[in-house]
């Protein structure tokens, strides 16, 4: 036990046959998930991964929180979380530019005629 001026606090003292802690495997993943998203954002396809990666990362914070220090991980949720919004503002971005390309190519063959080509 442990006194502090707000009262008595209980320490949690480690069992010496407690396991050691681990990280968390869905650290791991949405780390790997951020990772692919980024890679794969200037084809648009990363804006999937990258929405796993949050889910995931929010998912291990709580996960991480619950754990009373049994999981390790949370100094990388920062990053993992940086990377897959990137991917995601990446992403964004291609397709903003990929439609912008194809409004302004039909613009510009707007005011032409067309013809099909059966005219005689």
């Amino acid at each position: 036990m442990t006194y502090s001026h707000s009262g008595i606090h209980a320490t949690s003292q480690r069992h010496p046959v407690d396991p050691d802690p681990v990280p968390s495997s869905k650290v791991i993943a949405a780390f790997v998930l951020a990772g692919v998203g980024l890679c794969l954002a200037p084809f648009v396809g990363g804006a999937i991964p990258a929405s796993f990666a949050l889910v995931l990362a929010r998912q291990a914070e709580r996960d991480i929180r619950d754990s009373d220090g049994w999981l390790l991980g949370a100094a990388k949720l920062r990053r993992i979380r940086a990377l897959a919004w990137t991917a995601l503002g990446l992403a964004a971005t291609v397709l903003v530019i990929g439609l912008l390309i194809w409004v302004i190519s039909l613009a510009s063959g707007a005011g032409q005629p067309q013809f099909d080509g059966n005219t005689v």
